[in-house]
């Protein structure tokens, strides 16, 4: 594109070759504004704006909606189940909230279209909701073969404080269902860091008695259609060993075997506990986030219980620590401030 030159008026113009007539001249079209970068942006703009339209022109009209479904049938041979069955909770997602935007071709979609539903799903989801959304959105876009690279304003990351159950909690838990079918599975989910469908997904074969060690191959997962089927973790990092407490592996080799019900009925099962019998709120995930936590606050190495957990990075063990124990803060803050007490007296 040509540098925007000074007028005698003082503002700036730019000449943009936008083509060749049917003569074989060059056509240009002027752009004046009062400052040489101004002038030189709205020539950039309408180029740009120029060619999208001509390439949407050649382009078979393709909705947001087929272009969601065309990119989720692409992933579904190397996704996980569960992750193609959330895909397209999102799909539906985003249809209820602005079927319109569903309906536009996605080569006519605009920046202004996309901060828009961002700004609709931000009244009532939360920020990393939203987050995932837009990167759903942004991936459907791209493999469209769209020219639209977004630059959306989303909502601020927040402080992750959920509620990370502590030892009262979790005895309380084992308390209210021993001898009853969760029993088994929080024991797993607290002690032995396991996924919902990883503790679905044991088998008897998987645990040594002996050592208390349990080897994770399995994971039970649910397909689009409701129907489960055991399969390998879905992370290379899922399939590992986890040592377990004796009290743990004793009281499966009682039972016989590990446990008869799903991953959604534990987690359905396991909310209507936690809101019959508790005061602050937890899901059955935390319980995994509760084994880790405690692990670290008794030293043993990020990278150990990275593994043992079938964690991928330490970044999420860093973010469950650093608030697993608020009622721990003083404690932490005694320990420094005794530690360099001891240093300067030394001296």
């Amino acid at each position: 594109m040509a540098t925007a030159k000074k007028l005698p008026s003082g503002s700036y113009r730019v000449r943009a070759f936008i083509g060749i007539d049917e003569n074989g001249k060059k056509i240009t079209k002027s752009f004046t504004a009062p400052t040489k970068k101004q002038a030189e942006y709205l020539a950039s703009e309408y180029l740009v704006s120029s060619r999208a339209a001509e390439a949407s022109d050649n382009t078979p009209r393709t909705t947001f909606d087929e272009a969601m479904t065309d990119y989720i049938n692409s992933k579904r041979n190397v996704l996980a189940p569960y992750s193609v069955t959330s895909y397209l909770s999102l799909q539906r997602t985003i249809k209820k909230c602005d079927p319109e935007f569903c309906d536009k071709n996605v080569h006519e979609i605009t920046q202004n279209d996309v901060q828009r539903l961002i700004n609709t799903l931000a009244k009532d989801l939360k920020q990393k909701t939203v987050r995932n959304r837009h990167g759903f959105i942004s991936s459907v876009l791209e493999f469209s073969g769209s020219t639209l690279r977004l630059k959306t304003t989303l909502p601020k990351k927040e402080k992750n404080m959920d509620y990370i159950p502590n030892d009262a909690d979790v005895k309380k838990l084992l308390k209210l269902v021993k001898g009853k079918e969760l029993e088994i599975p929080i024991m797993l989910g607290a002690f032995g860091m396991l996924r919902r469908g990883e503790i679905c997904g044991l088998e008897m074969d998987d645990i040594d008695f002996k050592k208390g060690i349990i080897t994770v191959r399995h994971n039970m997962v649910r397909h689009p259609d409701g129907t489960f089927e055991v399969l390998s973790p879905k992370t290379y990092e899922g399939t590992r060993t986890v040592t377990v407490p004796p009290f743990v592996v004793k009281a499966i080799k009682k039972r016989g075997y590990v446990t008869n019900i799903l991953p959604d009925t534990i987690t359905t099962d396991f909310t209507d506990l936690v809101a019959a019998n508790f005061e602050k709120y937890f899901t059955f995930h935390k319980l995994r986030h509760y084994g880790a936590s405690i692990r670290l606050y008794l030293g043993v190495p990020y990278e150990y219980v990275r593994r043992e957990g079938g964690w991928s990075s330490v970044t999420v063990l860093q973010q469950i620590y650093a608030h697993a124990f608020p009622d721990k803060q003083d404690e932490f803050a005694d320990k420094a401030v005794q530690y360099f007490n001891n240093l300067m007296s030394k001296s």
